[in-house]
C-alpha cells in the first residue's frame, strides 16, 4: 500500500482503511495491539503535529492569514528531505467538530501548506488529521475517537499505511498530550518548547537507530 501513496496525501484518519500483509482489513482500535512482521520502507520516519511545532498556535488556524510557520520549520522538513527522512503530519482538528470551521477550508490551508513546502524542496508524505472532539455541535463529530491524540490512532494510520518500522519513528510534539500518543503507539517522541525547529532535528540520533 505505501508504494502507491501518493506525497501530500490528507487523510481522515478515522476513516482510514488499514490493511495488513495478508490483505486483511484491521479495525481502527485494533491498530494499537497490531505487532506482526511488517515490511519496512526502509527509511527512517519523523511525525509532526502541527499547531505549535510547525506553525505558531494561536487558537484555530485555518486560513492562510493566520498561518506563521515556526522558527526553522520549513528549514527543518527540507533537511530531513534531503537526509532522506520521511516526514508525517498527525493533527488534531477538533475546530471541525466545533463548527469553528468546516473540513473544506482545513484541506484548503493544508493543500496550500503543502504546495509551500514543495516549493521549498520539502516533502511530506502524508497528512492525517482527527476532526472529533468531546464538545463537537457536528453529532457526528462527538465523542471519543481512538485517532483524537492522545490516542494513538493517527500515528498507527501512518506506520500501517507506509509499511514504517516503530524503531526508527520519531514523533515531535508540543504538548503532554503528544508525548502519550507517541508512548500508546510505541514510537520515540521528542518534545519541541520553542527555538529552532530545525537544531532540535539535528540533534535526533543519527539514522534514528535503536
Amino acid at each position: 500500500m505505501s508504494a502507491g501513496a501518493p506525497l501530500g496525501r490528507v487523510i481522515r484518519a478515522c476513516d482510514a482503511a488499514q490493511w495488513d500483509a495478508k490483505g486483511r482489513r484491521i479495525p481502527i482500535p485494533a491498530l494499537a495491539t497490531y505487532r506482526v512482521q511488517q515490511q519496512s520502507s526502509g527509511a527512517p520516519a519523523i511525525i509532526f503535529d502541527r499547531d505549535g511545532v510547525l506553525n505558531v498556535h494561536c487558537g484555530y488556524v485555518y486560513r492562510k492569514g493566520d498561518f506563521q510557520w515556526t522558527s526553522g520549520a520549513l528549514d527543518a522538513l527540507r533537511w530531513l528531505t534531503g537526509a532522506g527522512v520521511e516526514v508525517f503530519i498527525a493533527t488534531n482538528q477538533g475546530g471541525i467538530g466545533r463548527g469553528v470551521y468546516d473540513e473544506f477550508a482545513f484541506r484548503s490551508l493544508t493543500s496550500w501548506m503543502l504546495e509551500t513546502c514543495s516549493g521549498k524542496a520539502a516533502q511530506v508524505r502524508a497528512v492525517y488529521y482527527c476532526p472529533h472532539h468531546p464538545d463537537a455541535v457536528i453529532p457526528e463529530f462527538r465523542g471519543p475517537c481512538h485517532c483524537r491524540k492522545p490516542e494513538p490512532g493517527q500515528l498507527e494510520a501512518a506506520i500501517v499505511d507506509h509499511s514504517l518500522a516503530r524503531d526508527r519513528v520519531w514523533f515531535v510534539g508540543d504538548s503532554d498530550v503528544d508525548m502519550e500518543a507517541g508512548r500508546r503507539a510505541g514510537v520515540r517522541t521528542a518534545r519541541y518548547t520553542g527555538g529552532s525547529l530545525l537544531d532540535l532535528v539535528k540533534r535526533l540520533p543519527v539514522g534514528f537507530s535503536a
